[in-house]
């Protein structure tokens, strides 16, 4: 059988992935999945099109694929609150909700200044319970239809419900991720082809460059070392995956 591998685009790869890991695929058969997120020993992720919160467990007489919850409003980016309480962002519902132990689903973020949001995609907690999330168009029809908006935002909710839209200017924030001391937010304009950090206090761009500069493809990221100055990404071998998966 012919072997398979992973295409390692960026040499930093390698200090999370050892270049001899074997990439596994457990399961397949999805739309188009997005937000991992271990609950426990269960890791849940979405089906976006599909409308359904997907659960794969690893069980002793083998892997197991249920449907977590269903319908979803379409969500994407999933995380947990301080509480352990699990937060979604919703594209069709156009909100970002959480999920009460007790099954009831509440809205913790819908409008910004009367206006409803586009479409939240991603979704990180601070340790303070302070929520950020992403909000593209990606689930408006046609990117636009009903759109009341007029920015593709990075909002910040405090724990007390204020909401704040703390970074305005990105064509199409996506991914976010907390550096490990939290004093910077990562944002990822995927239109644009970069990885921003930002302050997740006041939204200003600290004192560091960009991962990937606009006019560079997104295969060929630059690598911003522990005192942020940016290398160009060097040659690594191909991470092998496995010749077939668990479904």
């Amino acid at each position: 059988m012919p072997q398979e591998f992973l295409e390692v685009a960026d040499g930093g790869l390698v200090r999370l992935i050892v270049p001899d890991a074997i990439i596994e695929r457990v399961a397949a058969g999805f739309r188009f999945t997005e937000g991992p997120l271990w609950l426990g020993d269960r890791l849940l992720f979405s089906d976006i099109p599909n409308n359904r919160t997907v659960c794969w467990r690893e069980l002793p007489e083998g892997p197991e694929v249920t449907t977590f919850r269903t319908p979803t409003g379409n969500a994407n980016g999933l995380t947990l609150d301080r509480q352990g309480r699990i937060l979604r962002c919703e594209h069709s519902g156009r909100r970002v909700s959480r999920l009460e132990p007790s099954g009831e689903v509440v809205a913790i973020a819908e409008r910004y200044q009367g206006k409803r949001l586009n479409s939240p995609n991603d979704v990180v907690v601070r340790s303070d319970g302070t929520v950020y999330f992403t909000d593209p168009p990606y689930g408006l029809r046609n990117q636009s239809e009903g759109r009341e908006i007029p920015f593709n935002g990075v909002y910040k909710l405090s724990p007390s419900g204020d909401l704040e839209a703390l970074l305005t200017e990105f064509e199409r924030p996506n991914g976010l991720a907390f550096s490990p001391d939290e004093s910077v937010l990562y944002v990822d304009d995927t239109f644009r082809h970069r990885i921003r950090p930002a302050s997740p206090r006041e939204g200003r761009r600290p004192a560091m460059r960009s991962t990937v500069p606009p006019s560079d493809p997104p295969q060929a990221p630059l690598d911003v070392g522990d005192a942020g100055e940016a290398s160009p990404p060097a040659r690594t071998p191909r991470l092998r995956t496995s010749a077939t998966s668990r479904r």
